[in-house]
């Protein structure tokens, strides 16, 4: 069993709500304060989870400056060390803020040129500023086993997973209406013919990625500025291929499910990481007080699902489970995910606990099509079916006892 610690926008830097992950000599502006630290706790946690990898899903920095990537590389690895993860383990994909847009603003406004070569001396400029990550990390994104067209694109083989990184961000800049993500035909065509290439390989398959291939459902309405372009085609791509896992960052709200693509055979699980560290004005949407998140995911060669962790930060206690299914955090602190079943056999598993007497269930001894239920729905379910046999004593995860009446 491999178990791979996911953590998304740290934003390290001006955005940043911790000091662990702040420039040296500057003040945090975040104006949430606690007793915990998030960086000193976070280690703690994965000093308990003991994961063996760790996933970055973009947005390393705020202003994807020389110096932000330079530290932010440096605690990085520093949490490495000290939590027993190897270097060549850590993996990472670049977000929108991690082009340097002090650069590719220099190619927005060209003067005294034709508006071909206009177009041209952007695309430059857009290149140099994409390639930041590249020049002013050491380690970070240098341990593929074969490299992608793109800065941080490539693939990686390890004995439990295969994984697939693309770089959704090097085509945003400040003048961008909604910072959406791009990957632009060379991407495309490349990650078709490469995961084509392990489609048979039974290994886990994995695609680590900024910006959302698909749309989401969200607790505020709004427009949906978090997708790629190229969506629509990438998750055929995936399907088809036979992707497990997409694991994604960009908007700072977390959820997990399992989806299902029409031309595929087997499920998708779609992660969004949320943000490990981005400030409170960057994350919180109106009264929606979305907090710092972390996950971990535990996946094994020989299984056909996968289990999901998952905690957040508070100012009051720090890291902990998170305990609320809500619509600030759509995930429970424990969750099976990589199958999907029908409602009517969801339904008639649990009509069938109608013949029990009284009973005591608990959850790791349930059917499995009752296990890939988030909890809040899993209750439902059993109050509304069970309801003119049994009175629901109790709810999931924690024992339910059934009295029949």
């Amino acid at each position: 069993m491999s178990r791979i610690a996911i953590l998304s926008d740290i934003h390290f830097g001006e955005f940043c709500r911790a000091s662990g992950f702040y420039m040296p000599g500057e003040e945090v502006q975040d104006k949430s304060k606690g007793i915990y630290s998030l960086k000193e706790g976070l280690i703690e946690l994965f000093n308990e989870m003991n994961p063996q990898y760790f996933f970055v899903a973009g947005d390393l920095t705020s202003l994807g400056n020389p110096q932000e990537f330079y530290y932010c590389e440096q605690e990085i690895l520093n949490i490495a060390k000290r939590t027993g993860v190897e270097c060549n383990n850590i993996f990472c994909v670049l977000g929108n803020h991690d082009i340097d847009w002090s650069i590719s603003d220099l190619g927005i406004n060209v003067q005294n040129v034709s508006k071909e070569v206009g177009k041209i001396v952007k695309c430059k400029y857009q290149m140099i500023a994409a390639n930041c990550a590249k020049l002013n990390m050491e380690y970070l994104g240098k341990n593929y086993d074969a490299y992608g067209p793109a800065p941080f694109s490539g693939v990686v083989e390890k004995d439990d997973f295969v994984l697939f990184v693309l770089n959704s961000g090097r085509f945003c800049t400040r003048d961008q209406q909604f910072s959406h993500g791009k990957l632009e035909r060379d991407q495309m065509e490349w990650f078709e013919e490469i995961s084509r290439e392990y489609k048979s390989d039974d290994r886990i398959k994995i695609l680590l990625m900024h910006h959302h291939p698909i749309n989401y459902p969200y607790p505020m309405p709004g427009i949906d500025i978090s997708t790629i372009e190229e969506g629509a085609e990438l998750m055929e791509i995936a399907s088809q291929n036979g992707i497990n896992i997409i694991i994604h960052g960009h908007r700072h709200h977390p959820r997990v499910e399992t989806i299902q693509i029409e031309s595929g055979t087997e499920p998708i699980v779609m992660i969004c990481a949320g943000s490990l560290s981005v400030n409170a004005e960057h994350r919180n949407k109106g009264d929606m007080l979305i907090p710092n998140t972390v996950h971990f995911l535990d996946i094994d060669k020989g299984k056909s699902y996968y289990i999901v962790h998952n905690y957040k930060f508070t100012d009051v206690a720090g890291w902990e489970k998170i305990d609320k299914y809500c619509r600030e955090t759509p995930i429970d602190t424990v969750m099976k995910v990589g199958k999907i079943y029908s409602k009517n056999e969801i339904v008639a598993t649990i009509e069938n606990y109608k013949n029990l007497e009284n009973h005591i269930l608990h959850w790791e001894d349930l059917n499995e099509c009752l296990q890939f239920m988030p909890y809040n729905k899993l209750n439902n379910f059993f109050e509304e079916i069970l309801r003119p046999t049994h009175n629901v004593v109790g709810k999931f995860p924690e024992q339910v006892v059934l009295l029949k009446k």
